[in-house]
């Protein structure tokens, strides 16, 4: 008859063993950053560091170039030919992760013009692109309006009286 082996204490040697590699991550954790330095060192085990990292940018080109184009629509359904128009230039911006196109339309109103026909179509475009009126001031005979996403402006336009 063969002699038994004896069990090397059974529950209480596995608690030993879980307790002593739980006090050994709670140490390794709480000196990660001394690790980390350790790590660095040793060939093929680099870790990224979050300076390297490229912020994600967001391009609003093609959503601002829909809204100029639609507003420009609504200009001449509403009276406003390219004779009126007094200036007009794009900026291309850049802020807070994203990049968009600024257009800046200064008219002269013709007296065919209907501004409340204007509006509605604007407003009504706006609310299906999930975009906004951010303003609508009128001061000493210019109309200013300026449309985007509530943080970019895509549209300005200046409205004048002759």
């Amino acid at each position: 008859m063969r002699p038994q082996r004896k069990n090397f204490g059974g529950v209480l040697w596995d608690a030993f063993i879980i307790g002593v590699l739980c006090v050994g991550a709670f140490f390794a954790w709480r000196n990660w950053d001394r690790w980390k330095g350790v790590l660095a060192r040793i060939p093929g085990t680099s870790t990224p560091s979050p300076s390297h990292a490229r912020p994600v940018e967001v391009h609003l080109d093609r959503q601002s170039a829909l809204a100029q184009n639609r507003v420009r629509q609504f200009l001449a359904d509403s009276g406003v030919g390219d004779k009126h128009i007094v200036s007009c230039f794009n900026e291309q911006k850049k802020g807070g992760g994203a990049t968009w196109l600024e257009a800046t339309m200064e008219i002269s109103r013709p007296k065919a013009f209907q501004s409340g026909a204007f509006l509605k179509s604007v407003l009504v475009f706006l609310a299906q692109s999930d975009l906004a009126l951010m303003r609508d001031e009128t001061k000493e005979g210019t109309w200013t309006l300026e449309f985007g996403d509530r943080e970019h402006v895509f549209q300005r336009l200046v409205i004048r009286d002759k």
